[in-house]
C-alpha cells in the first residue's frame, strides 16, 4: 500500500510540472558561460573601452563555497564593461495574463569605486541577443540594484522597463538596502502578467553569508506595477544579468530562471489526496 500510496504522490506532482519550464546555471563545468550565454555589448556613445571584449570570464573556483564563478573584470583597456549576459538556450513564454516567471543570481558583494553603473541587473529581454540597456530597438523588463556612493555598500532597489520604440522608465522599489561586503546575497525577483500590458514585479535579497551558504537577514521587495506592452505580449523571452565589478560585484554564481506555475484548484486537491493517502499508507504500517 506505502508503495502505490507514492506512486501515486510521483504521478500527481508530475502532473504540476507538466508546464514547469527552468534552468539554472552553476558555473562548475567547464564552458558553462561561453557555450551557453550570447553576450551583448553596449557600443552606443558615450562609453568608455568599447567593442573590444567581455567583462565576464568563468572560473572553476571563487564562487560559493568555493565552487564555479562568472569573474567581472574591472574597468580597463580590452573590455566593454557594460555588457549584458543573456541565456540563449531557452526562451520563456510571457504572452498571456497570469503568466510568471522569476529570474535570480547570487552575487559577492565588494565596495564599488564607482556609482553610475548597477551591482546588478536581472530581468527578461525580447531576444537572446538584447542588452538590458537603454538602446535603440531593445526590450525587457529588469531590476537592479545601484550603488549610492564609492566605498559604500548601500544600495538602492530600482525596477526598470523599456519598449522598444521607447525609452527607459525607472520605478523606484522601495528604501535602500544596506549589504555587507565580502557577503553572498541571492538576488530573486518575478514577473507576473497582469494582462493590458501591465506586469506585476516583487522579489527579495537574502544575505548568504561569507560562504553563500549561511541565510541571515532577507530584505523583500514590495510588489510594483510596471507597464511594457512589448514584453507583456511576447511569447519568447530570455533570462540575462548585467553587472559592473566597479560597481560592488566581485562574482556571480547560481544564475537562474524559471515558470512560476499556480496549480488550478484540481490539482491541488490532487496534490492533497496524495500526501493523504501517504500519510495513512504510512500510519497502517506495522511497527518494525
Amino acid at each position: 500500500m506505502l508503495k502505490n500510496a507514492i506512486l501515486a504522490l510521483i504521478l500527481t506532482l508530475a502532473v504540476l510540472d507538466l508546464h514547469a519550464q527552468s534552468f539554472i546555471q552553476s558555473f562548475d563545468a567547464p564552458g558553462e558561460l561561453a557555450n551557453n550565454f550570447n553576450i551583448y555589448q553596449n557600443t552606443t556613445p558615450p562609453v568608455t573601452n568599447a567593442a573590444t571584449g567581455s567583462p565576464y570570464s568563468q572560473g572553476l573556483t571563487g564562487g560559493i563555497a568555493g565552487s564555479g564563478v562568472v569573474n567581472i573584470a574591472a574597468p580597463g583597456t580590452g573590455i566593454t564593461p557594460d555588457s549584458t549576459a543573456i541565456y540563449k538556450n531557452t526562451s520563456f513564454n510571457f504572452s498571456a495574463a497570469g503568466d510568471a516567471l522569476n529570474i535570480s543570481a547570487y552575487v559577492d558583494v565588494i565596495a564599488p569605486t564607482e556609482t553610475g553603473n548597477r551591482l546588478l541587473h536581472l530581468g527578461f529581454a525580447d531576444s537572446s541577443t538584447s542588452g538590458l540597456n537603454g538602446n535603440a530597438g531593445l526590450s525587457f523588463t529588469g531590476f537592479r540594484l545601484n550603488p549610492t556612493a564609492v566605498g559604500s555598500t548601500i544600495f538602492t532597489p530600482q525596477w526598470q522597463t523599456k519598449t522598444a520604440s521607447g525609452s527607459t522608465v525607472n520605478t523606484a522599489g522601495g528604501g535602500n538596502l544596506t549589504l555587507i561586503a565580502g557577503d553572498w546575497y541571492d538576488v530573486s525577483v518575478t514577473f507576473g502578467n497582469l494582462g493590458g500590458g501591465n506586469i506585476q514585479a516583487s522579489g527579495f535579497v537574502e544575505d548568504l553569508g561569507v560562504d553563500g551558504l549561511t541565510p541571515g537577514a532577507s530584505f523583500s521587495i514590495s510588489p510594483v506595477t510596471l507597464t511594457s506592452a512589448d514584453i507583456a505580449s511576447d511569447s519568447s523571452v530570455w533570462a540575462a544579468f548585467r553587472t559592473f565589478e566597479a560597481d560592488g560585484d566581485g562574482g556571480l554564481d547560481n544564475f537562474s530562471a524559471h515558470v512560476v506555475v499556480i496549480p488550478e484548484p484540481g490539482t491541488t486537491v490532487l496534490v492533497g489526496m496524495g500526501l493523504g493517502a501517504l500519510l495513512f499508507a504510512r500510519r497502517r504500517q506495522p511497527n518494525c
